[in-house]
């Protein structure tokens, strides 16, 4: 129960996170970015009043999650201390931050509404500017810079820098998508939107440039050496969010590039969905970095670990290549009090177990690359056969359902409710509901002869899912050192499912030859996916 709150309590923030840009980047991009109350034409208010409804929409999201964000924090300590006062909780740190920031947010929706009846009001944008920034701010009592008994000050500063810097970025992001949902119905405002987009790009450089410099302030604090960066789950994770920013800065670039070259030529850029389509694949990746970022604040720093970090040679003869486990141990011997294992020793039984996980990953992996070899054949030579690959899915979450948990249903004695309360399992169960998801839906997106759009679309919703539940994986059985030695492939794999959703999206947005480069990119995704898969092992000795 322990674990599974607090998996829960990792995707509430992240979608806590993803409302604050929303809300705080909103109203940063509002006043810095359109000027909001200098806006005359009717066509420029119109798109105002759509942000400042996306924004209020943002702080409400901020409120909501926070609260339950709280409630799952009372439900972990009273289920480590027992019950207290609820006046002992709510005098801690935490819970003092988080609900300022809780009202604050529900402050900032409710301004918002004052807002959008008047538009023009620099009061009312001054008392928004400064609701938001009290959002922003509360979140540095909520970081690890607090703990630290050095440079606490600063460390909090460069946390609200770091996160104002992403919140900018990303929450400028959303208003562009939102705006462009507008205007794409009237053409009017189609102009302003092409104006606004040209903006954002200085704006976004600036918070980028923020973000980073920031950030690698607090990594050289919390990670301290090269070993901290590679050898433990937290450094592992700021590798993670340097991959997917990476990606998100080159679709960030070429919206840039294209905008500057619209402008500058007076190519109508609305008239195309290069950049509403790539706006949405930056959406998607700068959400999964959120989703690293909350996971991170979950983990210890690595600097606070030195005696529990991962050698080099180790975390490399994780990714090593290996031939794949083809056999694996029978049942009674990985089921404690079973047949032939009831006089087994705990070392035998985590032995077999372990041989039983390597035999499940490794036979998904051989599963994943057919899937994605034939995926890549259809793409390069297409043929009648090749559009029913995605039901490789179908089977693979056939053989995950049966294997992945051999101590619950149906294999073991846990029944299949009673198993749900397990993290690990419960993210398993929703591994193979993904996996059938997936393959059931591409497979109609392909074969149909009209596809309903949303059909298609969830097949890269799905896969970003699946990215976070990889991301936020849990094995906390284990011991620090070989949990990280597990964790850090689940940390790839994670981010190669969302560089996957994002190509596919991208795919379905974006005419060709973008979108067959884009489509490429997924393919190759999921054969790196399955690489990784194939090569896994939990004992490496």
């Amino acid at each position: 129960m322990d674990v599974l709150a607090s998996w829960l309590e990792t995707l509430l923030g992240g979608l806590l996170w993803i409302a604050l840009a929303s809300a705080v980047g909103g109203v940063v991009w509002q006043v810095c970015g359109v000027r909001a109350w200098r806006c005359t034409s009717e066509a420029a208010r119109v798109m105002v009043v759509r942000g400042v409804t996306v924004l209020s929409v943002g702080a409400a999201g901020v409120a909501l999650a926070q609260g339950l964000q709280l409630a799952v924090k009372a439900w972990l300590l009273r289920t480590a201390f027992g019950p207290a006062p609820l006046s002992v909780v709510a005098h801690t740190l935490p819970f003092r931050a988080g609900g300022a920031r809780a009202l604050l947010a529900l402050g900032l929706a409710l301004a918002a509404g004052g807002v959008r009846q008047r538009p023009a009001s620099r009061r009312r944008w001054a008392g928004v500017t400064l609701l938001a920034a009290g959002v922003l701010l509360s979140g540095a009592w909520l970081s690890h810079a607090v703990g630290r008994p050095q440079a606490r000050v600063a460390l909090m500063t460069l946390t609200v820098l770091h996160e104002m810097g992403g919140a900018i970025w990303l929450g400028g992001v959303i208003h562009l998508s939102a705006l462009w949902g507008l205007a794409r119905q009237r053409p009017d405002l189609r102009e302003v939107w092409v104006f606004w987009l040209g903006r954002f790009s200085g704006l976004a450089t600036g918070a980028v440039l923020l973000s980073l410099t920031a950030g690698v302030g607090l990594a050289w604090s919390y990670v301290g050496t090269w070993q901290g960066l590679l050898g433990t789950g937290y450094g592992t994770l700021v590798v993670a969010k340097g991959g997917l920013l990476a990606v998100a800065l080159a679709l960030g670039g070429m919206n840039s590039w294209t905008a500057h070259r619209g402008r500058r030529r007076g190519v109508n850029l609305t008239a195309s969905t290069l950049v509403p389509g790539v706006l949405e694949g930056e959406i998607l990746l700068l959400s999964g970095l959120m989703m690293v970022a909350v996971a991170l604040a979950s983990l210890p720093p690595a600097a606070d670990t030195p005696d529990e970090q991962a050698r080099g040679s180790e975390v490399a003869a994780v990714f090593w290549p290996k031939w794949p486990r083809l056999t694996s141990p029978p049942l009674a011997a990985v089921l404690p009090g079973a047949s032939g294992a009831s006089t087994a020793s705990t070392e035998a039984l985590l032995v077999a177990n372990a041989d039983w996980s390597d035999f499940n990953h490794n036979v998904a992996g051989l599963c994943v690359l057919v899937i994605g070899g034939c995926a890549l054949a259809a793409q390069v030579w297409g043929g009648s056969w090749a559009k029913h690959w995605p039901l490789g899915w179908v089977a693979l979450a056939g053989f995950l359902l049966v294997r992945s948990d051999p101590n619950d249903w149906p294999l073991g004695p846990t029944g299949w409710w009673d198993g749900l309360w397990q993290a690990e399992v419960l993210q398993h169960r929703l591994a193979t509901l993904l996996a059938c998801g997936l393959g059931l839906l591409e497979w109609r997106a392909r074969t149909a002869s009209a596809p309903r759009p949303w059909v298609s679309h969830l097949f890269p919703g799905l896969c970003a899912l699946g990215g976070v539940l990889l991301l936020t994986h849990a094995h906390s059985a284990l011991e620090p050192q070989q949990e990280f030695l597990i964790q850090v492939s689940h940390t790839a794999m994670g981010v190669l499912a969302l560089i996957m959703a994002c190509g596919r999206w991208l795919e379905l947005r974006l005419a060709p030859p973008v979108g067959r480069v884009a489509s490429l990119s997924a393919h190759l995704a999921l054969l790196g996916i399955g690489l990784l898969l194939v090569f896994y092992r939990e004992h490496l000795g």
